[in-house]
């Protein structure tokens, strides 16, 4: 998850700058897994789990850190293609609150 973390916010500021208001994953001040999840997901149960994240509480807060969910190997194809078909490793979902 960190090494995963980092890489993400290595490339939005080679992207977007080390501005603190860029609007991306490098404004988060670090990353934790998402405190309700305990095992990886699949794509499905990530999009009922993400249903109104917004109105939940607890929640990533603006400055805080990112939360992550991890992602369960998926070798069926989703019906909606997201992340993408045939993820046959597995990964991480960040989400939260970027300053911009």
């Amino acid at each position: 998850m960190s090494d995963a973390y980092a890489a993400l916010v290595e490339q939005a500021r080679f992207e977007y700058g080390n501005n603190p208001y860029s609007g991306t994953i490098a404004t988060t001040s670090g990353v934790v897994q998402d405190p309700k999840v305990k095992a990886p997901m699949t794509t499905a149960q990530v999009r009922e789990h993400m249903k109104d994240w917004w109105d939940r509480d607890p929640q990533p807060s603006k400055w805080d850190a990112a939360w992550a969910i991890p992602l369960a190997p998926q070798t069926e194809p989703d019906p909606d293609d997201w992340p993408r078909q045939g993820r046959d490793q597995p990964g991480w979902l960040f989400y939260g609150w970027a300053a911009c």
